[in-house]
C-alpha cells in the first residue's frame, strides 16, 4: 500500500459550521425526585412485608432445632439431637460443641420476629389506624432479633467458637429491618396510611 497517495491531514476540508440556534429557551433540568409519587428512600410497606416473610421463614427453618427442642421441653419429653455420648446417652442441644444451640436460638428468634413484623405490617395495610404504633412495634421486634443474635455471638465465643459469621449476618439483618421500618415513620409516600 502506497501511503503517498493518501491525502495529508493538513489538506483535509474543514468541518462544516454548527447549525444556528433555533430560538430555544434553555430549560432547567427536571427534579424527578420532587415530582415522584415515591421520593427516594421512602418505599412501600409491600416490599418490607415480602422480605420479612421470606427471610423470616428461612431463619425459622435454619433454627428449627431450637423450635423442636422447645416443643419437646413443653411436652416434658427429651429432645434428640442425633448425637450420643460414648456411654450411649443422648447429647442435649445446649451441650453441643461450639455454642450450636445459641446459633439456633439466634436464628429462630430472628425468624419468629421477622414473621411477626410481616404480620404487623400487613395489619398496617389492612387497618390504617394501626399506623405508627404497629411500625414501632415491628422495629422493636427487629431489635429483639438483633439482640438475640448479639447474645448468641457472645455465648458462641464463650464456648470457644471464634467466628460466629452466621450470627453476625443475623444481627445485620435485624438492624437493617429496624432501619427499613423506621423510614416509614420519617418520610411517608403519598399512598401511605396517615391515621395514627
Amino acid at each position: 500500500m502506497d501511503l503517498s497517495k493518501l491525502p495529508k491531514l493538513s489538506e483535509s476540508p474543514p468541518p462544516p459550521p454548527p447549525p444556528p440556534p433555533a430560538n430555544r429557551v434553555e430549560e432547567e433540568p427536571l427534579d424527578y425526585a420532587a415530582h415522584s409519587r415515591h421520593p427516594p428512600g421512602r418505599g412501600d410497606l409491600g416490599i418490607d412485608i415480602v422480605i420479612a416473610l421470606i427471610v423470616g421463614l428461612i431463619f425459622l427453618m435454619q433454627g428449627a432445632s431450637l423450635g423442636g427442642w422447645l416443643i419437646a421441653r413443653l411436652r416434658g419429653q427429651a429432645y434428640s439431637t442425633g448425637v450420643v455420648w460414648n456411654n450411649g446417652t443422648a447429647v442435649e442441644l445446649f451441650d453441643l460443641q461450639g455454642g450450636t444451640a445459641w446459633l439456633y436460638l439466634g436464628e429462630w428468634v430472628l425468624g419468629a420476629c421477622l414473621l411477626l413484623e410481616a404480620l404487623l405490617l400487613i395489619g398496617v395495610l389492612l387497618i390504617p389506624r394501626l399506623g405508627r404504633r404497629a411500625i414501632m412495634l415491628a422495629m422493636f421486634l427487629g431489635g429483639i432479633g438483633a439482640a438475640a443474635n448479639v447474645l448468641a455471638i457472645f455465648m458462641q465465643m464463650r464456648a470457644g467458637f471464634t467466628q460466629p459469621i452466621m450470627s453476625l449476618v443475623c444481627v445485620l439483618i435485624g438492624v437493617m429491618m429496624v432501619y427499613a421500618h423506621g423510614r416509614h415513620l420519617v418520610g411517608r409516600p403519598v399512598n401511605y396510611p396517615t391515621t395514627v
